[in-house]
């Protein structure tokens, strides 16, 4: 007899194995938008820290030398070669525009000055706490 037609083992074979391609194009798919998600984030800190030095700049802010090859590790740091501003101080300000609006406006922006120890180059840089966009 002539049988037209899959048997139900068949099926199931092609079940399980779409099921399989399925969930690792899904487990694929949710990696590369968490990857996404933190670039975009670490994108967003380093604009805000540009902004932050152009503010500095544009407001005419002038910061006392800090110690050669000082650096800001954290934003509870206080002194005078550094200041600190808030993200919404510099939205209010015009400097920042933050259209997706990932970035906390409480979060606090140190600006300091750098000094580098190997060759006297003297620059302003900011610190921006990881996590303040997402």
């Amino acid at each position: 007899m002539n049988k037209k037609g899959f048997t139900l083992i068949e099926l199931l074979g092609v079940i399980v194995v779409m099921g399989v391609l399925l969930t690792i194009a899904g487990v694929s798919a949710t990696k590369l938008i968490t990857r996404s998600r933190e670039e975009k984030a670490r994108i967003e800190e380093n604009n805000l820290r540009d902004t932050a030095v152009s503010y500095v700049k544009g407001e005419n802010i002038r910061l006392a030398k800090c110690p050669a090859g000082y650096e800001v590790t954290s934003d509870t740091d206080t002194g005078d070669c550094r200041l600190a501003v808030l993200v919404s101080e510099l939205k209010t300000s015009g400097y920042f525009n933050n259209k997706s609006n990932s970035c906390d406006d409480n979060a606090k922006v140190i600006i300091y000055r750098y000094v580098n120890p190997d060759n006297g180059l003297d620059e302003y840089r900011a610190y921006v706490k990881e996590g303040t966009c997402n």
